[in-house]
């Protein structure tokens, strides 16, 4: 069972530990798929996502929030940290539709089975390897060691895979590869 937003904000204005604990789980993955639409690149975007948190924390950004704002302004700051971050590595940026982060939350929360079955079956075309890569680590929430322990591969084979994994489901999800990010940080596709 997931917290709410009204007991992460509650317990990170108290101090309590819980709050930061209860925002990494509900928000790290989804950020960090969403910040990979933007870099095409799941290490460079944990990277952001991270300094974000650190960010939120350190500079008490959660004291004038409110619940309904928490969501918004999580994607909103991880938004614009990618956009820094690629235009100081002189990369072009790509404006994304205006509300993408606003779908994120939604979607987040709400998926119809058909997309599902959607992304599941781009899954499965993905090369046997290359799934399980993905599915390790995005959707069973594995770090690149114990994705590569556990798949009995190098952990560069890891990263390779999971990036190439990523760029084909781009590939076959074609319009609606915005929607990965959220199926897989909400489901577990690999059945």
């Amino acid at each position: 069972m997931q917290n709410s937003d009204a007991d992460i904000l509650k317990w990170l204005k108290s101090n309590n530990p819980k709050g930061m604990a209860a925002l990494f789980d509900r928000y790290y993955r989804p950020l960090v798929l969403f910040a990979d639409q933007y870099l095409h690149d799941i290490p460079w975007a944990e990277d952001i996502v991270q300094e974000q948190f650190v960010k939120f924390w350190e500079n008490e950004l959660f004291a004038g929030l409110q619940e309904k704002t928490l969501s918004s302004f999580l994607f909103t700051i991880t938004k614009n940290a990618c956009i820094n971050a690629m235009e100081r590595r002189s990369i072009q940026t790509e404006e994304l539709e205006a509300g993408l982060h606003v779908a994120a939350e939604e979607e987040a929360t709400e998926l119809d089975e058909n997309t599902v079955l959607a992304v599941r079956k781009a899954l499965k075309q993905l090369p046997e390897r290359t799934r399980a890569v993905v599915c390790c680590v995005i959707c069973d929430s594995h770090s690149y060691a114990e994705a590569a322990e556990k798949l009995n591969i190098s952990i560069n084979t890891v990263k390779t895979s999971l990036r190439k994994g990523m760029k084909e489901l781009r590939g076959i999800l074609g319009t609606h590869n915005d929607l990965i990010f959220l199926l897989l940080c909400k489901y577990k596709l690999s059945n």
